[in-house]
């Protein structure tokens, strides 16, 4: 692989926004004796990330242009005098060492994620007992 696809393709993760994928959402749930004991199952109502609809979870304002970085003016790193003799030479943090800069999203603000609330079914197996943990996976964030 060629220098530039590598340092292109760190470039691009760094910059993938979106849902973090893995976090727990943690509930509670009461059932009753006789659903504990023959199982059940329960709707549950709680918000999680998704994935923004407007930018499709980039962070980006949609079909808005690339511009030129001012902070670093496209060069995608910034010079810093640390004392009178030594410089030294670092990535901007504004555009990511890419050089450009795309306006944020409004729907989600530039975090290519937003809260929504949704409605999930929880199956409870027979022979629950109090202070249990069940996990759904992939139902979190």
């Amino acid at each position: 692989m060629s220098e530039t696809a590598a340092n292109s393709s760190q470039s691009s993760a760094k910059k993938a926004k979106g849902v973090i994928k893995g976090r727990d959402v943690q509930m509670s749930v009461t059932i009753s004796f006789k659903e504990s004991a023959l199982g059940c199952s329960k709707e549950v109502k709680f918000a999680r990330n998704e994935n923004c609809e407007t930018c499709e979870g980039s962070g980006a304002k949609p079909l808005a242009p690339q511009s030129k970085c001012t902070v670093c003016s496209g060069t995608g790193h910034i010079v810093e005098q640390i004392n009178s003799v030594t410089m030294v030479q670092i990535e901007c943090e504004d555009c990511d060492g890419m050089g450009t800069t795309v306006p944020a999203c409004l729907s989600c603000s530039g975090l290519g994620s937003t809260r929504k609330n949704v409605m999930e079914t929880v199956n409870i197996p027979a022979g629950v007992y109090s202070d249990l943990i069940l996990r759904s996976q992939g139902k979190g964030n």
